[in-house]
C-alpha cells in the first residue's frame, strides 16, 4: 500500500508564522529609567541633611550686623565722650568714660536683640531647601512616572498585537491540518476500497476459473421449420454481472468523497 505524505504547512500558515515571529522582534526592550540615578542623588540628600542647628560665628549676616554694631558703638562711644569732655572743659573724666562705654554698650545690645531673628531666618532657610530637595525629588518622580507609563502602554499594545497574530497562527494551523486530516481519511478509504475490489477480484477469478474462457454456445438452426432456440451465454451474464459490481463500488467512492 503506498504511503500517504506528511503534513506540511500550507503558504497561509506559513505567512502567519512569519507576521507572528516578526512581532515577536518588535518586543520593547525591558525598561531603563533615565531618572533613576538622579532620584537616589536627591533622596539621599534629603535622608542623610544633618538636623538644623544655628551657628552664630557662621552666620554670615550675623557677622556682618556685629561688625556694623561694633563700628556704630565705636561711634556711639567716641561721640558720646567727646560731649562729656566738652562740658567738663575739654578735660578727661570718668563720667565722659562711662558715658561714652554705655553708648558702646547699647550698639552691642541692639545687635543681641536681632539673634532670635537671625535664628528664625537661618531655620526658614534651612526649612526652605527641605522644601525644594523634596519638590525636585516629586518632578524626577512625576516625569518617571510618565516615561514609565509610555513604556507600559507601548508593551501593551505590542502585547495586544502579539496575542492577535498568534490567535491567527493558531486558527489557520488548526483549520490546515483539519484539512490534512480529511484528505489522510479520504485516502485511507480509498486505499482499503481498492484493496477490497482487488480481493474480491481475485477470489472471483480463482473460484470461476472454467467460465472465464467459456465460448458462446447456440443451437443450430432446425430445417424442419421449428422455432429456433438461443442458448445462453455464460460467459456473458458472468461478465456483466462483474461489470455491474465495479460500477457499484465506483458509485460507493463518489458518494464517500462527497
Amino acid at each position: 500500500m503506498a504511503q500517504k505524505k506528511e503534513y506540511a504547512a500550507s503558504q497561509k500558515v506559513l505567512e502567519a508564522e512569519a507576521a507572528l515571529q516578526e512581532q515577536k522582534n518588535k518586543k520593547p526592550e525591558q525598561y531603563q529609567s533615565a531618572y533613576e540615578a538622579q532620584l537616589k542623588q536627591v533622596m539621599d540628600r534629603i535622608l542623610n541633611r544633618e538636623d538644623f542647628r544655628y551657628n552664630l560665628d557662621g552666620d554670615a549676616l550675623y557677622r556682618q550686623y556685629r561688625n556694623q554694631a561694633v563700628q556704630n558703638g565705636r561711634l556711639a562711644m567716641a561721640d558720646t565722650m567727646g560731649k562729656a569732655a566738652a562740658l567738663t572743659g575739654g578735660y578727661g573724666s570718668s563720667y565722659a568714660q562711662s558715658a561714652g562705654q554705655q553708648a558702646y554698650n547699647r550698639q552691642l545690645d541692639a545687635l543681641a536683640d536681632r539673634i532670635p531673628e537671625l535664628y528664625n531666618l537661618a531655620m526658614n532657610q534651612y526649612q526652605l531647601k527641605n522644601q525644594l530637595l523634596e519638590q525636585k525629588y516629586n518632578l524626577l518622580s512625576g516625569a518617571e512616572q510618565q516615561e514609565y507609563g509610555r513604556y507600559r502602554d507601548a508593551l501593551a499594545a505590542w502585547q495586544q498585537e502579539a496575542d492577535q497574530l498568534w490567535q491567527r497562527y493558531t486558527d489557520e494551523r488548526a483549520a490546515d491540518y483539519d484539512t490534512y486530516r480529511d484528505e489522510v481519511a479520504d485516502w485511507k478509504w480509498q486505499q482499503e476500497f481498492d484493496e477490497s475490489r482487488r480481493r474480491y477480484d481475485q477470489q472471483w477469478e480463482a473460484e470461476h476459473p472454467a467460465v472465464q474462457n467459456v465460448p458462446p454456445v447456440y443451437t443450430a438452426p432446425q430445417t424442419s421449420g421449428k422455432k429456433t432456440t438461443k442458448t445462453s451465454n455464460t460467459s456473458s451474464t458472468v461478465a456483466s454481472f462483474t461489470d455491474k459490481l465495479r460500477d457499484l463500488f465506483s458509485k460507493l467512492s463518489a458518494l464517500k468523497k462527497r
